[in-house]
């Protein structure tokens, strides 16, 4: 019994590979033996469409079809990994060789004579360069497949020290907007820019911007602050009926 419940949390029972679990023992054994290598995490950025359309039954042979093709395609050595939800995980020595073979298992399936497509995005973390510890390493995956992701191409990113300040500084700007707009808009306020005519040279309209600042930061501009409102829903409330205007 302690066997088959040790197996039981050691393999994925809709892929047959190793779990998540596994992927952390394996990388701290790696690090406790001072070996470096590379860990990648593969995610398939609309695979929630498969399960919409088909079901979840259907979702899991589209990953069991797509773990064996990797398990295929992988060279002698790399161990792969399901991770949570449709993200799969590597670790290898050639990152970019081992990412090339495994977009051939993400070509084009053929399950149940329907053909599904999906997006095929990669962050690759080596170490120890950039992760001493597996939370570390786990965490700077996750910031290289946004990054690749965000790229919107099919390729590999690798994770940098430049990636880690950006998103860093990212969750700051989230958390004293959202303090911002609880206090009243406080640091919200709008800029009026005419519209000039450029046949009369006369102001046809006018154009409402929106502006913030705290003496916490430094040059936020709107091309870095409103995509932070609206990936966070804080949008919603700053343009509604102008409440913080008044203030």
């Amino acid at each position: 019994f302690v066997t088959n419940m040790g197996v039981k949390n050691k393999i994925d029972p809709v892929t047959g590979m190793w779990t998540v679990q596994e992927f952390r023992n394996d990388t701290e054994d790696l690090l406790y033996k001072n070996k470096g290598g590379a860990a990648v995490i593969i995610g398939l950025s609309n695979f929630k469409r498969v399960n919409d359309e088909f079901g979840y039954s259907y979702g899991d042979k589209t990953l069991y079809a797509i773990a064996h093709r990797m398990l295929a395609v992988r060279t002698p050595g790399t161990r792969l990994y399901r991770m949570d939800g449709s993200d799969f995980a590597l670790l290898m020595g050639d990152v970019e060789r081992e990412v090339e073979k495994m977009q051939q298992a993400f070509a084009m399936l053929d399950i149940e004579r329907n053909q599904i497509h999906l997006d095929f995005r990669a962050g690759a973390v080596l170490f120890p360069q950039n992760g001493k510890y597996i939370d570390q390493i786990m965490s700077n995956m996750m910031i290289a497949l946004e990054n690749a992701k965000n790229a919107g191409r099919a390729s590999v990113v690798f994770y940098t020290e430049e990636m880690h300040l950006k998103k860093t500084r990212v969750l700051r700007l989230r958390d004293a907007m959202r303090e911002c707009v609880n206090d009243n808009f406080r640091g919200f306020s709008i800029v009026m820019q005419p519209i000039i005519d450029s046949r009369t040279g006369r102001g046809t309209s006018c154009e409402t911007l929106l502006r913030w600042s705290d003496e916490r930061f430094s040059g936020v501009g709107p091309m870095e602050f409103i995509p932070i409102l609206e990936e966070s829903g804080l949008i919603l409330p700053c343009g509604a009926a102008g409440r913080w205007q008044r203030h």
